[in-house]
This record gives C-alpha cells, sequence and structure tokens, in this order.
C-alpha cells in the first residue's frame, strides 16, 4: 500500500531514500517515515485525501477528535451518546452502552453522577457498616 499512499501524497521520491525503498526499510525507519509522512498528511484536507486514497485503493480512515466522533451519524443512530439529566448541571453527555439488544434497553434506569456526598450515608452504611455524616447508622 507504500506506493499507492506515495503516489497520491505526490512523494514518489520517497521510494529512492533506501530508509523508504523496502518494507523492512520502513520499518527500520519507523519515525523517519512517520515524519515525512505526517507533515505530508498534514497538507490535505482530510475528506479530499480519503476520496483520493479511497480511488486508489489504499484503506484508510479519518483520527476523528473527540467531537467529531461524537457528531459521527452511525455514533448517533446507535445511540452511543447520551444525556442524562443531574440536578445541578442539567444535561450531562455520556457515552451510551456500547452493547444493543432488541428486548431491553441497557441504560434503562441510568443516571447522572451524583453530587458530592449525595450517596455517602448509603455507601458507608453498606461498605463499612458506619454511619455517615447525618449519623444514621445500618
Amino acid at each position: 500500500m507504500f506506493e499507492p499512499f506515495l503516489q497520491v501524497i505526490g512523494r514518489m521520491d520517497l521510494l529512492a531514500d533506501p530508509r523508504f525503498a523496502t518494507l523492512a526499510a520502513r520499518v527500520e525507519n519507523r519515525d523517519a517515515v512517520y515524519a515525512v509522512i505526517d507533515g505530508e498528511v498534514r497538507r490535505h484536507r482530510t475528506q479530499d485525501l480519503l476520496a483520493r486514497l479511497e480511488a486508489a485503493g489504499v484503506p484508510c480512515a479519518p483520527v476523528n477528535d473527540m467531537r467529531q466522533v461524537f457528531d459521527d451519524a452511525q455514533v448517533l443512530h446507535r445511540g452511543m451518546k447520551m444525556n442524562l439529566q443531574h440536578p445541578a448541571y442539567g444535561d450531562v453527555p455520556t457515552i451510551g452502552p456500547a452493547v444493543k439488544y432488541s428486548g431491553f434497553d441497557v441504560a434503562d434506569g441510568w443516571s447522572a453522577p451524583p453530587l458530592l456526598g449525595e450517596h455517602e450515608d448509603a455507601i458507608l452504611a453498606d461498605w463499612l457498616g458506619e454511619a455517615g455524616a447525618t449519623g444514621a447508622r445500618p
């Protein structure tokens, strides 16, 4: 895939460089390969480069930032981005469950993170058998 990739980015000259001429050489000189390729890839708009690489038969995919990940149509369709209602902060964006079942909603009953100390008494009682800040004992 290296040669078609170089063709797309217009850097066929790199094949004449002994550091990049063979797969073994590219593996041995990985840092140098990445330094050159990273610089070349940055010169292109993502969508343009993807289209050209796909047309050349070079497997490729964009590296998305978090905003791009959660704006993706498939991520949204699969419910991988959820909002949970928090009493103090309103909608809290949350990652939805990766596994989906047709018979029930895995996320049914999910709630936003508690406020600081909100469940202190229950946790102390359950885990330690001790009273919390309000003095409640199990």
